[in-house]
């Protein structure tokens, strides 16, 4: 729950902020991918926000949200589903093998995409994942959008703190 209630008090801010974006409307985009971690589970936080309630937490603060895709049916029955990735290829090779990169690089494919496709509706996408290599992904999503000519912010909440201090 921590991490709605994180969302929730940042766009209670940016509704306060002049720099605000001119839409409210929010596009919730899932990012179903685990492989890219070396611990499994990773991809189930999109189906579990969704379960939590992450669409009415967002819309009570005034925002209209919905999301791009349904994170419980998307992908399902290929490779590159959520429960698919449960007992991963190349487990033992954490981070190699050429089936778990393209695991990777198609869920990166499609959240760039969805990423591009949200900013150029005029919405703000709200990433929700999965493994860190998202990140890449949603930056690109942006740069894509916006011909990496414009400004842009992004908020990035982590389930956990992993700092690294070497």
């Amino acid at each position: 729950y921590l991490g709605i209630h994180l969302l929730n008090d940042i766009l209670a801010f940016m509704s306060f902020s002049t720099k605000s974006p001119k839409s409210k409307d929010i596009s919730l985009i899932p990012y179903l991918c685990g492989v890219g971690a070396s611990t499994i589970g990773c991809q189930y936080g999109p189906i579990y926000m969704k379960d939590k309630g992450i669409e009415t937490s967002i819309q009570a603060q005034g925002h209209k949200a919905d999301w791009l895709d349904d994170p419980a049916d998307l992908f399902s029955d290929t490779i590159y589903s959520a429960q698919a990735q449960d007992n991963p290829p190349d487990l033992k090779s954490t981070y190699g093998g050429e089936q778990r990169r393209d695991i990777v690089a198609h869920h990166s494919r499609y959240l760039r995409d969805s990423v591009a496709k949200v900013i150029e509706q005029g919405r703000m996408p709200v990433t929700v994942g999965g493994d860190h290599s998202m990140g890449a992904a949603s930056l690109s999503g942006l740069i894509k959008a916006t011909n990496a000519v414009q400004k842009v912010g992004v908020i990035w909440l982590d389930a956990h703190p992993d700092i690294n201090t070497d």
